[in-house]
């Protein structure tokens, strides 16, 4: 049965009726701007006598001890010490022994300590594994552990030059190449390759700022993390709602609810609406929390559209949710999972530079990335490259996730 009547007036009186759900009780929507509030208040409780206790980025000292000072070791180490990426704060002191570089961590002298072993180039040499052993001190181990990973990931590189090099070598072998020749080959390209992927654009590949929140200062990174987690949680609701109306037998009173589209397109509205308060009491608290700290580079007229497309966002995953789920608990805790593992994937607990590249890649879609960045652009004028496009797919996610709704519910309408 459809309704033949007014439809505009009738989907403002189903979308006050929907409002009133969110609303009728004022408790609701003051308890949804203190928690996000809360939450940032401890996180700069906890954090910012950790990352704004005085320290630059400077003169970070790694205890060197090398048993291995050949011309191909020393080069790597000469040029990984004299490159634009860690000159200017990284400082490499020799040790004398092994025992004399677990010392100076022990003393606080240096942030973290490496051993080259002896014979790493010529095992490498003749294919054998080689294990470079690396230490962290406890004074300093978030930026121990970013240097690590840096390390890793020039290693990476130099393993792949290392066996580029050897297929080389044993392919002249096998075209008739003297010993001499396809050795002398291979001493000159495995240099060559080694200088190269020692380069800033190549051993920090992906890692585009010394830190592990790429451009982000610490403190931003999660300032925003934290608002978006809350949205994502408080947006459960919209799911649980959402189910009951399913199960309850509501979307068969069709004559009020003059169409399916109207009736998932006022859910929409009212579920946005009610987490739109929440996201602009945020911002504004993130924004007067980074005024005091004079961070603030952002774009006013970027917060507005990054506001109302994150909650447009929650809103319309959490009512796709809620349109395939059988009851309202069952969409809770549907919804809380999905909230946790997408959140988890896009970064908002561990930088996406962390992680492996194929959850970083598959995070992608999912739209929250996209979130992030443009969050990241308004509010502290982080790159803005892109920001447009990451726009476009929140939106598109959003518009999916509503049809998808959309679908299921006229499906359910029409029985």
């Amino acid at each position: 049965m459809k309704y033949s009547g007014d439809k505009p007036k009738v989907f403002l009186k189903l979308l006050k009726f929907e409002a009133k759900r969110y609303f009728a009780n004022i408790t609701l929507p003051i308890i949804a701007c203190i928690v996000p509030i809360l939450l940032i208040t401890t996180i700069l409780g906890s954090l910012l006598p950790v990352l704004f206790r005085g320290a630059e980025l400077n003169n970070i000292k790694i205890a060197l001890f090398n048993e291995d000072p050949t011309y191909e070791t020393n080069m790597i180490i000469r040029h990984l010490a004299e490159s634009d990426s860690v000159e200017d704060f990284v400082e490499i002191v020799e040790a004398d022994s092994l025992e004399d570089a677990k010392a100076m961590l022990i003393t606080g002298e240096a942030a973290a300590a490496l051993h080259i072993p002896q014979g790493l180039q010529e095992g490498l040499y003749h294919g054998e594994s080689q294990t470079i052993y690396y230490y962290a001190g406890d004074t300093e181990k978030q930026l121990a552990l970013l240097i690590y990973d840096m390390i890793k990931s020039g290693l990476k590189n130099i393993n792949q030059a290392q066996k580029s090099a050897d297929i080389v070598y044993y392919a002249m072998q096998d075209m008739g190449y003297s010993w001499e020749q396809a050795s002398g080959e291979y001493s000159s390209m495995a240099e060559k390759l080694f200088v190269n992927i020692i380069s800033r654009s190549q051993i920090y590949s992906g890692y585009s700022e010394v830190t592990a929140t790429g451009d982000y200062l610490n403190i931003e990174y999660y300032l925003i993390s934290a608002m978006l987690l809350c949205l994502f949680f408080l947006a459960l609701p919209i799911a649980a709602k959402m189910s009951t109306d399913r199960v309850s037998g509501v979307m068969d009173r069709g004559g009020f609810y003059l169409n399916s589209f109207g009736y998932v397109l006022s859910k929409v509205i009212a579920g946005s609406a009610f987490l739109l308060l929440p996201a602009a009491v945020t911002s504004i608290f993130i924004l007067a929390i980074s005024g005091a700290f004079s961070l603030f580079s952002g774009e006013v007229w970027q917060i507005i559209l990054s506001v109302v497309l994150s909650v447009l966002y929650f809103a319309s995953v959490m009512l796709f949710i809620g349109s395939f789920s059988r009851s309202a608990t069952a969409s809770i805790w549907i919804g809380f999972s999905a909230a946790l593992i997408i959140s988890m994937a896009s970064g908002i607990f561990i930088p996406r530079n962390l992680m492996p590249r194929g959850i970083a890649y598959i995070s992608e879609f999912t739209g929250l990335p996209g979130i992030i960045k443009m969050f990241g652009s308004s509010l502290f004028g982080v790159k803005s490259e892109g920001i447009a496009l990451e726009a476009i797919k929140v939106s598109a996610v959003s518009a999916a996730a509503f049809l998808a709704s959309y679908i299921k519910t006229r499906r359910r309408m029409s029985l």
